[in-house]
């Protein structure tokens, strides 16, 4: 019953939520980052309605995986893995990408991330940019880390609501099908957003890719209940995806438009 009301309401809502680039400009409209945060949040209201009006425990944030913040040590460890590891594990398969050919690299001139800025600038009606690319690149980069604690934010409805309240309800089921069904169901909870952006990814490559991480990500949250008793926010979630931009960065080309990517 609680589980049904939790994937009725986190379905229903995140599509509710993403009528608007349905009805509208998709991508291009100017509200997607405004409906793309609303959507990850979610999982954490389904949660939290299960939680407070259909179960009704004595220790909700228990309940929630929010509370005891203990063992210390080994949260702050995998604390720490999740935002610096997520940045060390993508930037070390971006030359391993471009000796294998399946990654475009340009280190030197990044004119994939030029050709961006070369489009942008010249939509917005401006002049030449006075900050050198390469400066740029590095901005970009040394800004991973504290993107990553701001991002921890929107990232925490997802958590909340897949990691916090439904992974623990699976577990009875075992392990591996625990594993299977909420990376199933998680990337299905994706298909709003990624049905709506063809235009980047063809929508049946980018959703084998988001079910591929989010079943991948169930081994490591599995490991995290035995290892540290712990089954709260894995910060690194958001910092996969913001690292993935690296990417972009030193391409020769759109990675939307490499081959053999995604």
């Amino acid at each position: 019953m609680s589980v049904a009301v939790f994937l009725g309401l986190a379905f229903g809502l995140s599509w509710l939520l993403a009528l608007p680039l349905w009805l509208g400009d998709g991508l291009a409209s100017g509200w997607f980052l405004v409906v793309s945060i609303a959507v990850m949040a979610t999982p954490a209201i389904a949660a939290l309605v299960v939680v407070f009006f259909v179960e009704r425990p004595e220790h909700k944030a228990q309940v929630l995986g929010l509370w005891p913040l203990k063992p210390a040590r080994p949260l702050l460890g995998y604390a720490a893995a999740g935002v610096f590891g997520a940045i060390a594990l993508v930037l070390a398969a971006l030359p391993i990408g471009a000796l294998f050919g399946v990654y475009p690299a340009d280190i030197v001139h990044f004119s994939g991330f030029q050709q961006v800025l070369d489009e942008q600038v010249s939509a917005a009606g401006m002049g030449e940019l006075p900050v050198p690319t390469g400066a740029l690149v590095a901005l970009q980069l040394a800004a991973l880390p504290l993107a990553a604690v701001i991002n921890l934010i929107p990232a925490l409805g997802e958590e909340l609501g897949w990691r916090g309240w439904l992974f623990p309800r699976l577990m009875p089921l075992g392990a591996i099908p625990a594993i299977l069904i909420s990376g199933v169901i998680w990337g299905v909870w994706h298909a709003p957003l990624i049905l709506r952006s063809s235009r980047l990814l063809p929508p049946v490559r980018e959703g084998r890719r988001t079910h591929r991480h989010h079943t991948g990500d169930g081994p490591r949250l599995e490991r995290l209940d035995r290892t540290a008793g712990d089954r709260r926010v894995p910060p690194g979630h958001r910092e996969v995806h913001r690292a993935r931009f690296a990417g972009n960065l030193t391409a020769t080309e759109s990675i939307a438009d490499a081959p053999g990517l995604g």
